[in-house]
């Protein structure tokens, strides 16, 4: 959903191609080989693009758990990096999920969670702000130096 990663299918294989935004060009980030697969029919992203579910000629369908990086946070929280610009939070006790993505197509390169509920991801160039019991978001510019310290002490408001 990011528009980041590419997928071509093939005879008994697909390949997967990422965007370099430094190069701006596409690179060939893998190939993966499915024996006995046949020609891949169809293809299709989940909507926030944590899976890729394929067909082939023969009736096969294989659903691929497609991301960049995985962690869990203290037990708590899965954070799934599905592109450099796009992170899905899940509250593990809940199942509670929430897609934090930079609108403009920046680098996550940092996310936090405070008091279980508030979202601060950052970017070279803004922060992200976001509430898993709302799930309101926003997104703003900002170049601060990294040991910024947030209160989310008043209904609806973030202090920086």
């Amino acid at each position: 959903s990011s528009g980041e990663c590419v997928v071509v299918g093939g005879y008994n294989r697909f390949h997967v191609f990422v965007f370099n935004r430094r190069s701006n060009s596409w690179d060939h980030a893998e190939t993966k080989h499915i024996s006995n697969y046949y020609t891949v029919t169809s293809l299709q992203w989940s909507a926030d693009g944590a899976r890729l579910a394929l067909a082939s000629s023969c009736g096969a369908v294989d659903l691929y758990d497609t991301c960049v990086r995985k962690y869990q946070w203290k037990g708590k929280f899965e954070f799934t990096y599905v592109s450099q610009c796009q992170v899905i939070i899940k509250r593990l006790a809940s199942g509670e999920r929430i897609v934090l993505k930079s609108l403009y197509g920046y680098e996550i390169t940092k996310t936090d969670v405070f008091h279980d509920r508030f979202l601060v991801g950052r970017t070279p160039e803004t922060l992200l702000l976001g509430d898993l019991e709302t799930c309101q978001l926003s997104e703003i510019p900002w170049n601060g130096s990294g040991k910024e310290k947030f209160s989310f002490d008043a209904p609806g408001v973030a202090m920086i």
